[in-house]
């Protein structure tokens, strides 16, 4: 079961965090779902704007702490660290973040996957 859900209100995507057992630390897992979620908001031109929120009590702890165990078990090698890149990535470009862009082709790939359109 997925800790990342996706409704659509009208005109209004709602992505949630549902994994209040941990306060919505992310893992590698939650990261792909919310990246898929984002992926699928810029992909609906019905969508024109996104909440994003979070179940219980802490919106998001930051990354899980087994992952941050994983990626520091070797400091020095990078390749421990690729496994974070996803998360500063959905992080970087979260729907808080949103904001105006000029109209592009739809060939167009955005560089964050949440950029609305105008």
């Amino acid at each position: 079961m997925s800790e990342v859900r996706l409704e659509r209100q009208g005109p209004v995507g709602v992505v949630s965090l549902d994994a209040p057992h941990t306060r919505n630390a992310f893992t590698v897992a939650m990261v792909e779902d919310l990246i898929a979620a984002c992926d699928a908001i810029d992909d609906d031109a019905a969508i024109g704007a996104v909440v994003l929120r979070a179940e219980g009590q802490s919106f998001c702890a930051g990354a899980h702490r087994a992952l941050l165990d994983e990626a520091g078990r070797d400091p020095p090698n990078p390749e421990n660290f690729a496994v974070l890149q996803p998360a500063v990535r959905v992080v970087s470009c979260s729907p808080c973040s949103v904001h105006h862009r000029p109209s592009r082709s739809s060939a167009e790939k955005p560089a964050c996957p949440t950029e609305m359109r105008p």
